[in-house]
């Protein structure tokens, strides 16, 4: 074996997915909410945050002194709202992708709820049943003063999102400034029974009070797209069932957005710090009669604030009303909504259209290259749109023009790909020039410009020579194979090969460092290296496989991977580690070396010695968790990296 690589990108996945552990499933219901679980991240990560305990020493002295003076609390108080809805290219309308009635459902249902409106499933007779005089509208307004509809495409090259990509990539490069405008997103979670979650508020810059870490980039609300909007209001959107489809889901996380705690206060008979809702003794599913924990009476299931059925669901006591209304007076960004008149409309014009370049999501692909960028155009004007001439450049280059017809109507959006894909840290410029064959009436929002990233990393993989093992099925005629660089020229092909003789196929080559490989395999007869034609496989790799199908495709399967020479680094499998420290290191280090792991105060845990060139796999279940160090010493020279044992 020669040279080693490091798997720089492919690490920082590891991470991400050991992180994802910090979200807790329920096994044997839908995750209805993960607030609790989402403040406890926060907290974790963010040190300085104020814990539950701190919150509430803050908030209930001003709950006293505000239920004193109650009559004066003025007047309704309207909330601007964005709705981002996520989506991976899909038309409006198909999963996830939701349409604009199903998102104008969603914030009927909650003025229905808040406002406690007659004649509406938010209604209730309930003696300590409550309007809230809060009521939400959808902005008129964006960040740049252009017209909106208060829901915002937002298409990313990304089909499902954890918890940990929607608060530290989709969140920040998408939010709207949350001083300004309550956040929504509907997304596709990669955990499909999670239904929502909400960031509590943040009492930053108040007095006693540290600041909370600058989480005002995902500051908000989240919902599965399936659980946002109600089938009562607008049956024709997507739902996932008839339990959790009329809009309650977002009901329980803006309660929490306003401060709200579970009714069982997140403990057995636990408190929510609002004596008129009875003390329960834990979540309440479906719609149950519960005794509460005081024998006085039933828990009040129907509070907006459990877990029952939507259909429950109708109250929020006077109780929550003070506290949502002491947190919209004195919460960090909270008390800024009030005056917000993101909700009122501005002059239309006849012809305005609105572009913008469309995000990309940075990470681990199957494929070596990038897609190119999209573009979105939305009319914002009364006039429909019908033709469209664009131009686009890289770099201040000469433009390029690209015509698009069709029917546009108000708020409408179309999608388009820029035929090219430009270099890596090159910056796309996008501008209209003119709409329905005039100019466009409000140039304010005709231009965009991006730089452009490398959102494709494949995997990479320890060797500089790679081997490939073909086993054909019976229908060798209707495989091909080829095997591509990161230029496109074919290193390796073969197929067609004769039926009923399923040769093994062996081949490989030698590497280059930082260079993309991609390996297609096509199968004309639709089914594979499968089924009824025997039984085939392929793998790629050397003494550890890299890639491995056991045949199960269909008409053809693409897998690229990168190669980055080690030379004199240490490369660490996964950080942190659990039971076993898995690590490799460069040619450039040296040959036979001697190893060593201290503690964070210098002091030597163990030694032990590893071979050159072969992985080193060292048991450390006995290590207690925390921050180490491990140090390579070879004949040439030492090297040392940090590691930490969960």
């Amino acid at each position: 074996m020669n040279s080693r690589i490091v798997i720089i990108l492919f690490f920082c996945f590891l991470r991400l997915n050991a992180q994802e552990k910090k979200y807790p499933q329920k096994s044997d219901k839908l995750n209805r909410c993960s607030t609790v679980e989402h403040e406890a991240y926060l907290q974790k990560k963010y040190p300085q945050r104020m814990t539950n305990a701190g919150f509430e020493n803050w908030l209930n002295p001003l709950v006293e002194k505000f239920k004193k003076k109650r009559s004066e609390s003025g007047g309704i108080i309207t909330i601007p709202v964005v709705v981002h809805v996520v989506h991976n290219g899909a038309v409006a309308g198909t999963a996830p992708n939701i349409d604009d009635q199903q998102v104008e459902s969603q914030i009927e249902v909650l003025n229905n709820d808040f406002r406690k409106i007659i004649g509406t499933p938010g209604y209730n007779l309930n003696p300590v049943g409550v309007d809230t005089q809060i009521q939400f509208a959808l902005a008129k307004v964006d960040q740049k003063g252009n017209p909106t509809n208060g829901i915002d495409r937002v298409y990313y090259n990304h089909d499902t999102w954890t918890m940990d990509e929607i608060e530290e990539v989709l969140k920040p490069q998408t939010v709207w400034n949350p001083s300004e405008y309550l956040n929504m997103w509907t997304v596709a979670f990669s955990d499909s029974s999670l239904l929502g979650y909400a960031q509590f508020p943040d009492a930053n810059g108040l007095p006693g009070l540290d600041a909370s870490g600058g989480l005002g980039t995902t500051d908000g609300v989240v919902s599965n797209y399936t659980y946002f909007g109600s089938r009562l209001i607008y049956p024709n959107g997507i739902y996932a069932d008839v339990q959790y489809d009329k809009g309650r889901t977002m009901t329980h996380e803006v309660g929490h957005w306003f401060g709200l705690r579970h009714i069982w206060g997140d403990a057995s008979c636990g408190d929510d710090y609002c004596a008129d809702t009875p003390t329960a003794h834990a979540a309440n599913y479906d719609c149950p009669a519960v005794v509460n924990c005081d024998n006085t009476g039933n828990e009040m299931v129907e509070n907006y604030m459990d877990y029952t059925d939507d259909s429950c669901m109708n109250i929020f006591t006077q109780n929550q009303k003070d506290r949502m209304i002491v947190i919209i007076n004195n919460a960090d960004r909270r008390k800024t909504l009030k005056a917000s008149i993101k909700n009122s409309p501005i002059l239309l014009v006849s012809n305005d259209a609105e572009i913008k370049i469309e995000k990309v999501f940075v990470g681990i692909t199957n494929k070596c290259t990038n897609d190119p960028r999209k573009i979105t155009l939305t009319n914002r004007g009364t006039n429909d749109i019908k033709t469209a001439s664009v131009n686009y450049n890289f770099n201040s280059s000469a433009s390029k023009l690209m015509e698009w017809n069709g029917i546009l109507k108000s708020n409408e959006s179309v999608s388009f790909n820029i035929p090219e894909t430009g270099l890596v840290g090159d910056v796309l410029n996008v501008e209209i020039l003119n709409i329905n064959g005039v100019s466009d009436g409000r140039i304010s929002n005709n231009t965009d410009a991006v730089t452009i990233v490398n959102a494709v990393n494949p995997e990479s993989f320890p060797y500089d020579e790679v081997s490939l093992k073909l086993q054909l099925d019976n229908k060798g005629s209707e495989i091909t194979w080829n095997l591509t660089d990161s230029s496109g020229d074919v290193l390796l092909s073969g197929g067609p090969y004769e039926d009923n003789n399923p040769l093994l196929i062996e081949q490989s080559w030698q590497t280059k460092d930082g260079d993309c490989y991609t390996f297609t395999i096509n199968d004309t007869g639709g089914d594979g290296l499968c089924c009824a034609d025997g039984e085939g496989y392929f793998q790629i790799g050397t003494n550890d496989q890299l890639i491995t199908n056991g045949g199960s495709f269909e008409s053809n399967l693409v897998s690229s991977f990168a190669i980055e020479f080690l030379d004199d680094k240490i490369y660490l499998e996964q950080n942190p580690v659990h039971d076993t420290l898995v690590f490799v290191y460069g040619k450039n280090v040296g040959n036979m070396a001697h190893c060593e792991i201290f503690d964070i105060s210098g002091k030597k845990i163990r030694e032990f010695p590893a071979v050159k060139n072969a992985y080193k796999n060292e048991d450390v279940f006995d290590l207690q968790a925390g921050l180490y160090v491990l140090k390579v010493t070879t004949e040439l020279k030492s090297k040392t990296v940090k590691f930490i044992k969960e």
